[in-house]
């Protein structure tokens, strides 16, 4: 987990860096971000569909987690239905509306379950398990943001 927590945070601080989104504390603040585009009357949008979810998410570490939760349900999901492969009639039939609206349904509750992560994780993992990995992993997010601000040549 650890290297995942740092391989993504690296590169998404990486593109935000050098889009300009860090404060004066070399962090991403989205809360700000969001609200100097709604004081300019529009929508917050970074054009990098990761950067964008992972700021949905609140940015930072939180955000971070959570995204890596995301994938991992929708990777989850991947692999149950190659395993329950229906066939490509099958599939093709079952093809509809019904279908669409599952799927949209299906992903706000994978948004919603990502995004709650720390209840899944307190399923899993008793207390003092959970806090070694969040403190492990804080230390690997927080490793990776400030390489990430070096490597964008600023003054960390």
């Amino acid at each position: 987990m650890s290297i995942i927590v740092f391989a993504i945070g690296y590169g998404l601080h990486i593109v935000a860096f050098r889009r300009g989104l860090g404060d004066a504390s070399h962090t991403i603040n989205a809360k700000q971000l969001k609200k100097q585009a709604k004081k300019n009357k529009q929508k917050f949008k970074t054009g990098h569909s990761l950067l964008d979810n992972w700021l949905r998410f609140g940015g930072g570490y939180y955000g971070i987690i959570a995204l890596i939760q995301l994938f991992f349900i929708e990777l989850a999901q991947v692999r149950d239905f190659i395993a329950n492969w229906p066939g490509l009639i099958s599939f093709i039939d079952s093809l509809g509306i019904r279908t669409i609206i599952r799927f949209f349904i299906e992903q706000a509750m994978n948004v919603v379950s990502a995004f709650i992560w720390p209840t899944d994780y307190l399923q899993r993992y008793d207390v003092i398990q959970l806090a070694m990995l969040i403190g492990v992993t804080y230390f690997v997010y927080e490793l990776a943001r400030k390489a990430a601000r070096y490597e964008t040549s600023e003054i960390l």
